[in-house]
């Protein structure tokens, strides 16, 4: 998941994207998620958006995949699904406006925006709650390709993960300490906001999590993982300011946002303890490793 780095005026500072992009490519994500949740979605408008999807094209590496995230109702969903698909980018995570439509409410604006634009498309499981019987009936039309799922519930994953006919990409979007958990329960993959911050424990995470290696996983997430993500969820907005934080800390830039205030003195210290552990999350990563493997 990719942040959107501002100027000390709030525009987008096109220079420090550019060069987030290079770190996520050079982490080796298999995908990069742009204008997403971390990216402040909300806060950008129309251009901004489509120029921001126009550099990740022009600066990522072959062999990496960009998915644009796009929030609206249907007319603005299918217009910017337009613009994603001329700028070069070929998928796109869709956020609705509607929190529970109905079905056929559900799988028209799956319709204007996948049948009218031709772009492969994931859906996200948050605040707007798709039901099993959408899923089924949106992957039957060739609508749908995955869900990245960003609720904590694994009752409601297990759910719809189990559901027999759903031959999705299923992607745990709750966040990079939850990863083990999903994992076991069927996930494919993760996003990740702390990539941006510790390439190095995310690209281990990943690898214990493909090998089924789930226990050192937990503990690498428990240990590493969890002291950061744990400020991330104190307050609405915290989730990006906590990461901008944290980038700034590690000499990335300053941690300017358009959506939120910046961090309270007391709260910022608590981001500098958690970095301190990340900054050391590798070698701590290993040496879990290596203990819980005996």
């Amino acid at each position: 998941m990719l942040p959107t780095p501002f100027t000390a005026d709030l525009e987008i500072d096109s220079t420090r994207l550019g060069e987030f992009i290079g770190r996520l490519a050079d982490a080796r994500c298999d995908a990069i998620v742009l204008t997403g949740g971390l990216a402040e979605i909300s806060a950008l408008n129309d251009r901004e958006i489509a120029g921001i999807w126009r550099l990740a094209v022009d600066e990522t590496p072959d062999g990496i995949q960009l998915i644009a995230g796009i929030q609206g109702d249907e007319a603005r969903a299918t217009q910017l699904a337009s613009a994603a698909a001329d700028a070069g980018v070929a998928t796109v995570l869709l956020f609705p406006d509607f929190a529970r439509a109905d079905d056929e409410q559900a799988l028209n604006y799956l319709r204007s925006v996948v049948s009218k634009t031709g772009i492969s498309a994931y859906v996200d499981h948050g605040a707007t709650r798709w039901t099993d019987e959408v899923l089924e009936r949106a992957q039957a039309e060739g609508l749908l390709q995955g869900v990245k799922f960003s609720s904590p519930d694994l009752r409601v994953w297990n759910q719809l993960r189990t559901r027999p006919n759903l031959d999705l990409h299923w992607l745990c979007g709750a966040g990079d300490d939850l990863a083990p958990a999903f994992h076991l329960y069927g996930a494919h993959g993760f996003t990740s906001s702390l990539v941006n911050v510790a390439p190095n424990v995310v690209g281990r995470l990943a690898q214990l999590l493909e090998s089924r290696r789930f226990l050192e996983a937990g503990a690498i997430t428990s240990q590493i993982v969890q002291p950061l993500a744990r400020i991330r969820r104190l307050e609405p907005g915290y989730d990006v300011t906590v990461i901008k934080t944290a980038m700034e800390l590690l000499g990335y830039g300053k941690a300017f946002c358009r959506a939120w205030p910046p961090l309270n003195p007391g709260v910022r210290s608590q981001v500098e303890s958690a970095v301190q552990i990340l900054e050391v999350g590798l070698d701590l990563g290993v040496a879990i490793d290596r203990e819980v493997s005996r």
